[in-house]
Parts: structure tokens; C-alpha cells; sequence
């Protein structure tokens, strides 16, 4: 009998990256079939497969979402230049600081530790990942413009054991693109 390999760690950024973009439609709009569009016009794959796609992808990148029938549409664009790796650090930074503090008092990241992602727009829509996916999710990939997290810090419960941070992704809306800074329009 053989272990089950362990799955690549960009591979589960793309994940989370896609769990994200879900949770930015509205709940409204129907994603039942669980396909997804990676760039504009191009054809429906599966959500493994997309993972794929978006894992193979030049980083750092920020990519935005709309349904399409019952297709999650994902159009990303690569961030370089100065300014845009400027914004990027920035970004990161404040991610850092955001995980720092919801994590609590734990000393280091590490693989035995989890987050919780959950929709605020789809009842019963969750995933946890290792501290490690998380930080390199973050790392790799921008929040959309229409997405902000309501974070629950870890906290020790009565049995002394450690509960894990929570993201709740929220959806904001609207988001009139014109009244962006013009280093979020690019790809909107």
C-alpha cells in the first residue's frame, strides 16, 4: 500500500484563489455544474483542472469573476511593473499583519495549522487550508476589488485546544470600476 502523495502547494493556493473568486459572485447567480472559464473565451474545464491552469500561472496575479450560465468566469491579469509591485508589497503586507493578528500567540506557521475560509454569500460553503496555503495564497494572488474578509481570531477554547483563524469572504457591492485608482482597473 502506498500514501496518498501530498499535493503541491501552489496547487492548493489555486484552490483557495478559486474559492475566493466563487464567493465573489453573487449568491443569486447559479454555479451548479462546478465548471470554470480561465480567460475570456475559452472553454469550460473542471474546477481541478482551473486549479491547474491558475497554479501554472506567472505570479503575483490578480484575477476577478462573473457567472456565465452556470460557469465561474475568471479573467486574471499578471502584476509587474513598478507601480503594480509597489501595490503588491503594500498588499501583502497588510495580509501579513491581518494573519499575524488573527493567528494569535502561535510562534511560527506551520503545516499542522489551519484556516478556515468561509462565504459569507453561500451558506455552508467552507475550506480549510494549512497556515503555509494561506500565507502562499496571498502571497501569489490579489483579493478582487469586490471581496473583503470579516476575520475571527484563533482562540484557545475551554479544553485548551487551539481554534483556527476564520476568513469570512464577504462580497462588496457595487464596484463601478471607474471610481478605482487606475492600478485596480487593469483586468476589470
Amino acid at each position: 500500500m502506498s500514501a496518498t502523495p501530498p499535493q503541491d502547494s501552489a496547487l492548493l493556493a489555486a484552490q483557495v484563489e478559486l474559492f475566493i473568486l466563487r464567493a465573489s459572485i453573487p449568491p443569486s447567480a447559479t454555479l451548479e455544474g462546478g465548471l470554470v472559464a480561465i480567460g475570456p473565451e475559452s472553454v469550460p474545464v473542471t474546477a481541478d483542472r482551473a486549479a491547474e491552469i491558475l497554479a501554472g500561472t506567472l505570479k503575483p496575479i490578480r484575477c476577478i469573476a462573473r457567472a456565465e450560465k452556470d460557469v465561474l468566469s475568471v479573467n486574471c491579469v499578471q502584476l509587474s511593473g513598478a507601480q503594480d509591485s509597489v501595490f503588491h508589497a503594500a498588499y501583502v503586507k497588510v495580509m501579513e499583519e491581518q494573519f499575524t493578528s488573527a493567528r494569535g500567540s502561535t510562534a511560527s506557521t506551520g503545516l499542522n495549522d489551519a484556516v478556515l475560509l468561509r462565504s459569507a454569500g453561500r451558506r455552508g460553503e467552507e475550506l480549510s487550508v494549512s497556515e503555509l496555503t494561506f500565507a502562499r495564497w496571498y502571497r501569489e494572488y490579489q483579493l478582487p476589488p469586490s471581496i473583503t474578509f470579516g476575520i475571527w481570531p484563533a482562540a484557545r477554547t475551554q479544553r485548551a485546544e487551539r481554534a483556527h483563524p476564520i476568513f469570512e469572504v464577504h462580497r462588496v457591492e457595487p464596484v463601478n470600476p471607474e471610481s478605482l485608482p487606475p492600478e485596480f482597473r487593469s483586468g476589470l
